[in-house]
C-alpha cells in the first residue's frame, strides 16, 4: 500500500494551499508544546516540502527533515534554504536517523502505510526516540468513515492558484469496511499561463484506525497515546471528527 509523492511534486503545493490555515495553526501548537515541554530536537519523518520543518526551524528547533520521495525533498531545500534544516532521503518504517526528542509525521502520512507497516514505522520510530520523547502524527478517523460521513460520488476537491500556476483536482471516493481502507481515485488538469493544460491521474489508498484501534497498537509497540484531538484541534469527536491529531509518548 502506499503513494509515490513523487508524481505529484511539481504541483504538490497548489495541493497545499488550502490547508495553509491547518498548517499554520498545527505548527503553532505544536511550537507551543514544544517549548512547554523542553523540546529541542525534531525529526519530521515525512516532511513532504516543508509545511512542518520550515517554519519549525525557523521557530528555532533544531530539524531533520526526512522523505522517501527524492522530488519532495528537492522542493523542500529550495524553499527552507534559508534555514539550517538536515534533510534526508529516508523511511519510516527503516531508517534510523538519530536520537530525537521529538518525531513527527503530518498530513495523513501513516495512513499511506499499510497496518503491518505502521507497525513496522512504530517500532523504528521509537528506536528515534529518547526514553520519554513523542510521536505526532495525524490521520483519518475510523469511526467517522463507519458513520457515513464519507462523500463517495465524485467531487472537485482542490481549486488553486499560486502565481501563474492554476490546478482543479476531482476525486471519487470507495470504502472497504471490512478492512478500513479508503481509496481515493483522483484526476488533476494543472495549466501554467497560456500553455496546454496538462493531465494526471493516480490513487491514494489510506488505512483508516479507530480511536481504540488506534491506542491498542501504540500500546503494544511501547507508545501511550497522551493525548488525541480532531485535526482542527478542537475536542476529539469519535463520530463526527473526520481526522485525529494525536499524542503519543514512548514508555
Amino acid at each position: 500500500m502506499g503513494t509515490d509523492f513523487n508524481i505529484e511534486a511539481d504541483y504538490y503545493d497548489l495541493f497545499e494551499a488550502k490547508n495553509a490555515k491547518m498548517h499554520e495553526s498545527l505548527n503553532k501548537f505544536m511550537i507551543d508544546f514544544f517549548h512547554a515541554r523542553n523540546i529541542h530536537s525534531v525529526l519530521d519523518f515525512s516532511c513532504g516540502t516543508g509545511a512542518q520543518a520550515i517554519p519549525l526551524a525557523e521557530a528555532g528547533f533544531n530539524i531533520t527533515a526526512a522523505d522517501i520521495a527524492d522530488k519532495m525533498l528537492d522542493l523542500a531545500r529550495e524553499k527552507g534554504k534559508h534555514c539550517q534544516i538536515k534533510y534526508i532521503n529516508g523511511d519510516m518504517r527503516s531508517s534510523h536517523i538519530g536520537i530525537f526528542d521529538t518525531c513527527i509525521s503530518i498530513l495523513n502520512s501513516t495512513g499511506y502505510l499499510s497496518k503491518s507497516d505502521f507497525i513496522l514505522s512504530l517500532k523504528n520510530i521509537k528506536e528515534n526516540l529518547k526514553p520519554g520523547g513523542y510521536f505526532i502524527f495525524d490521520n483519518t478517523n475510523r469511526d467517522c468513515i463507519d458513520s457515513g460521513h464519507l462523500l463517495t460520488h465524485e467531487l472537485i476537491d482542490t481549486v488553486a492558484e499560486i502565481n501563474s500556476k492554476k490546478l482543479v483536482r476531482f476525486v471519487t471516493a470507495n470504502y472497504d469496511k471490512s478492512k478500513g481502507i479508503v481509496t481515493w481515485d483522483w484526476r488533476v488538469s494543472v495549466q501554467e499561463g497560456c500553455a496546454p493544460i496538462s493531465h494526471s491521474s493516480g490513487k491514494w489508498i489510506r488505512q483508516t484506525y479507530s480511536k481504540g484501534e488506534l491506542k491498542d497498537i501504540l500500546s503494544k509497540q511501547g507508545f501511550i497515546l497522551e493525548a488525541i484531538y480532531d485535526r482542527t484541534l478542537i475536542e476529539f469527536n469519535e463520530s463526527n471528527s473526520f481526522a485525529f491529531f494525536a499524542i503519543a509518548k514512548r514508555e
